[in-house]
């Protein structure tokens, strides 16, 4: 009987799951291996969702045009981020969609926010709206791959933060342009911090996949064998 089955690992040496145990997919697991490394960027995008909550929460006089810039300034910030982060997730062919697509969707708003300095109240609230939507539920849809371990509910949580704060600042025109802020405010510091938390778990993870959890085929073929 081959060693490795004998032993309890699969053919390429990952141990079953035992019962009660969610499962990942094989060709999930380079997503996961992958994400430990990026916990930096994580740390990044929830510092810069964190900052700008706190700006709109500390600066009571900001006016619709300030508002606009900085705004501006984070969507460029976490386009940044989330292109790094899907451009190496590109590389083994998976999780790269949903980063790309929220890179894509942060460039354009800070694009269009840039374009019209003198956004009023309505036309801005509209662009905010748009985006918060479109953001939370790609990145909603992006958590699918991550293992619950890694921190799943972390990102799901992040993005239902910033959906739910797009659809209240969908009702909220009436209520008037603090109200919209504090909206905005709370939505990116709930997401902030569950992106903390994300790229913490990720970070206590990294070590598994690095040392203790490589696969059998890779440690193998690290000693010499199976060439």
């Amino acid at each position: 009987m081959d060693k490795r089955f004998a032993s309890g690992t699969d053919a390429i040496g990952r141990t079953p799951a035992e019962p009660g145990e969610i499962s990942v997919e094989p060709e999930d697991e380079p997503f996961n291996e992958r994400a430990t490394d990026h916990w930096p960027a994580i740390g990044l995008k929830a510092g810069a969702a964190a900052l700008l909550g706190i700006a709109l929460i500390a600066w009571p006089a900001m006016t619709v045009a300030v508002l606009v810039a900085v705004f501006a300034a984070y969507c460029f910030a976490d386009a940044l981020f989330s292109v790094i982060l899907a451009t190496h997730h590109a590389r083994i062919g998976s999780g790269w969609l949903a980063l790309g697509a929220v890179g894509l969707i942060d460039a354009i708003t800070g694009i269009v926010a840039l374009a019209r300095p003198a956004a009023t109240v309505d036309a801005l609230l509209t662009m905010v709206t748009a985006w918060a939507i479109i953001v939370g539920l790609a990145t909603i849809f992006g958590a699918g791959q991550l293992r619950p371990d890694h921190g799943r509910g972390w990102l799901i949580g992040s993005g239902l933060a910033i959906f739910f704060a797009g659809v209240l600042l969908g009702i909220g025109p009436a209520l008037g342009f603090e109200v919209v802020k504090s909206f905005l405010a709370v939505g990116l510091l709930v997401s902030g911090a569950f992106l903390f938390a994300l790229a913490y778990q990720l970070r206590l993870h990294r070590g598994d996949h690095h040392h203790a959890q490589r696969p059998a085929w890779r440690a193998a073929t690290s000693h010499g064998e199976w060439r």
